[in-house]
């Protein structure tokens, strides 16, 4: 899986399920690059405030993956992307049970993108183990969002991308 793949595959979620409807006019979907890499790290807050006025609720913000390798030492490379999204949605009010009902609300979302992560992943043959997934409460954020993250590890077959191509370099 390649990054704009993987951005398709959620960006799909979101177009699909009834919470977010994301669309062309309807910002329920973003994409995040966070890195530890200090020249280039990006704060959400700052997101959020420069696309206030495009941006929905409930929103899925992609973070991008960060991706690790593995041989069995026989004939099977894997590339395994540690990967996240984040949902977050605004309390109508500052009182504690709306707050977790947003919270729970961000939750049920979340776990639903995953189960079609879930299936996609089935239908290729792969596994995204449920085992490797782990979320987090999130908040307050900016203006007032609240929500949940998601951490997950997506699988891949890495033998050919790994491969010694050598039409790919000169003599």
């Amino acid at each position: 899986m390649r990054h704009l793949s993987y951005t398709d595959l959620f960006r799909q979620a979101a177009r699909a399920h009834v919470a977010l409807r994301h669309s062309d006019t309807e910002m329920h979907f973003g994409r995040l690059i966070l890195t530890g890499w200090p020249l280039t790290k990006l704060d959400i807050d700052e997101f959020l405030t420069a696309t206030k006025s495009r941006i929905r609720l409930p929103i899925l913000l992609l973070e991008s993956y960060d991706a690790r390798y593995q041989d069995n030492g026989a004939d099977n490379i894997r590339k395994l992307c540690q990967a996240a999204f984040i949902v977050l949605d605004k309390p109508g009010s500052k009182d504690y049970d709306d707050r977790d009902a947003t919270l729970d609300k961000c939750e049920e979302i979340g776990e639903d993108v995953l189960g079609y992560a879930i299936d996609y992943y089935r239908k290729k043959r792969l596994k995204l183990d449920p085992s490797t997934v782990s979320s987090e409460k999130v908040g307050p954020i900016g203006d007032g969002f609240w929500g949940t993250r998601f951490n997950f590890q997506l699988p891949e077959i890495a033998n050919y991308p790994l491969a010694y191509q050598a039409a790919k370099f000169l003599p």
